[in-house]
């Protein structure tokens, strides 16, 4: 049994890595909110060829995909207007698993 759940946890570790990836040192050049509470974000350069729902260089951020509350929604978004007005650079940590790239993690830095 140990070993069968060993097995179960190194796959899901290996299925988690895989679906994750970093985009590092972007600049926000625009932010769209949506009618539900999510919001799009666009970088100045690809953040991956998988994320084509809205070009490669968007990613979606929505309540309820990716791990995201409903108050991380609020915070994430607050961090997102930072960026677009401050032209400060940003990482991000978004899932590709499909075409809408969903968004995690925002770290605003200079």
């Amino acid at each position: 049994m140990k070993k069968i759940s060993f097995c179960v946890v190194i796959c899901c570790l290996i299925f988690m890595q895989n679906s994750k990836a970093s985009t590092l040192n972007k600049t926000v050049t625009s932010v769209q909110v949506l009618d539900h509470g999510g919001f799009v974000v666009w970088f100045d350069s690809e953040v991956s060829s998988v994320c084509t729902a809205n070009g490669t260089n968007s990613v979606f951020f929505y309540s309820g995909q990716n791990n995201v509350t409903p108050e991380g929604i609020k915070a994430l978004l607050s961090a997102a207007f930072t960026a677009l007005s401050t032209g400060m650079k940003v990482d991000i940590t978004h899932d590709e698993g499909d075409q809408y790239c969903w968004g995690r993690y925002f770290k605003l830095k200079k």
